[in-house]
C-alpha cells in the first residue's frame, strides 16, 4: 500500500509473510525534496560563502598600517599590534620608499625611517636566509643602533614562519611572530627592484 501526502511525504507498507504463516509489516515515511527547497538550499550556501569571502576581505584589508595608495610589502598581526612594510608605487632603484611601521591600526608607535624622503638603499639591506630543511628572505630596516628584521620563511618540518627580529648592536632582543594571515613580498625581486643592497641575517 503507498499513498501520497500533500504532495510532498510519501508513505507506505509492506507485509511479507514466510512459508510458517509469520507476517510482518515493514513501513515507511519518506519526505520527497522540491525544486523549490534544493534551489533554497543552493542560495543559502551561495550567501555563506559570499559573506566568509567578505569577512576575509575585511580582516586582510584591517591587518596592515599602509594607506591605499602604496604597497603592501609585508603585514601581519602579531597580537594586539600590526607589523607592515609599505612602498611607494614609484618603487625603483633610485626613486620611491619603503617604510616599517609597527603600532596599532591608525597610530603607529614605530615608523622607520620616520620620512619618506629616504630612498631604501641608504637605510635597508636584505637577502636569504637558509637552514636545514627551509629557508626564507629578510629584509633589515636600521635606525641607530637597532634593527628591525622583517623575515618570511617556510620549513617542511616547523611549519612556515613570519614576524619581526628587534636587534640592538646586532643581537636579537625581541621575536615579535605573526599570528595568523601574512602578507609578504620580500622577495630577490623586491631587492632588486628598490636596489637594496644584500645583508646577513
Amino acid at each position: 500500500m503507498e499513498e501520497k501526502v500533500a504532495g510532498l511525504i510519501t508513505t507506505g507498507c509492506y507485509r511479507i509473510v514466510d512459508k510458517l504463516g509469520s507476517s510482518v509489516n515493514i513501513c515507511w515515511i519518506q519526505k520527497r525534496i522540491t525544486t523549490k527547497e534544493i534551489w533554497c538550499g543552493f542560495m543559502h550556501k551561495v550567501l555563506l560563502a559570499i559573506i566568509a569571502l567578505s569577512i576575509s576581505s575585511i580582516a586582510s584589508a584591517a591587518d596592515t598600517l599602509c594607506s591605499p595608495q602604496e604597497k603592501i610589502v609585508f603585514s601581519c598581526s602579531t597580537g594586539k599590534k600590526i607589523a607592515s612594510v609599505c612602498a611607494s608605487a614609484n618603487l625603483s632603484p633610485t626613486t620611491g620608499y619603503i617604510q616599517y611601521r609597527f603600532g596599532k591600526k591608525g597610530l603607529p608607535e614605530l615608523i622607520v625611517p620616520d620620512t619618506t624622503g629616504i630612498h631604501p638603499s641608504k637605510i635597508t639591506n636584505g637577502g636569504t636566509i637558509t637552514f636545514s630543511g627551509g629557508g626564507g628572505d629578510f629584509l633589515r630596516f636600521i635606525k641607530g643602533q637597532y634593527g628591525y628584521v622583517v623575515y618570511d620563511t617556510v620549513s617542511g618540518k616547523a611549519g612556515d614562519k613570519a614576524g619581526v627580529n628587534v636587534e640592538k648592536n646586532g643581537k636579537v632582543i625581541a621575536d615579535l611572530t605573526c599570528k595568523g594571515e601574512v602578507t609578504s613580498e620580500i622577495r630577490p625581486e623586491l631587492f632588486q627592484k628598490a636596489g637594496i643592497p644584500e645583508g646577513e641575517y
